[in-house]
């Protein structure tokens, strides 16, 4: 079981509403062998999730402004930035939305370099 913090969480006191975004959830969710989409609404635990079950994993925000310019321009760049890690390795690319042409250069290097990517995103832009 792991813990992701940053959840929403809504409580009852004396007839109050509070909320808390400080709480950790404990998550049944298990990492599957295989490639996989991770997808839900922003401040989950999508992220910290992923931290927890892959720390050594590369990890590409595509909210980083020059990281999405640089690979909506040249997908293919994917590839050197990952650089010559072994098969099998773990990729996480968060706000995969944002960059729809990384989805064939992602398929390409599952098959070329048999690389397992966790494609995370929070919302269809």
């Amino acid at each position: 079981m792991v813990c992701c913090k940053n959840a929403l969480i809504y409580y009852n006191t004396k007839g109050r509403t509070h909320m808390t975004t400080h709480a950790l959830i404990p998550r049944l969710l298990k990492r599957p062998d295989r490639s996989f989409f991770l997808f839900g609404p922003r401040g989950t635990g999508k992220s910290t999730w992923l931290q927890k079950v892959l720390p050594g994993a590369p990890r590409f925000d595509l909210l980083d402004a020059s990281l999405f310019l640089e690979l909506s321009r040249d997908p293919h760049r994917l590839e050197a930035l990952i650089g010559n890690r072994p098969s099998g390795t773990w990729v996480v690319l968060d706000e995969i939305q944002k960059v729809p042409l990384l989805l064939d250069e992602v398929h390409r290097l599952m098959e070329k370099r048999r690389w397992r990517f966790v494609l995370c995103g929070s919302s269809a832009r």
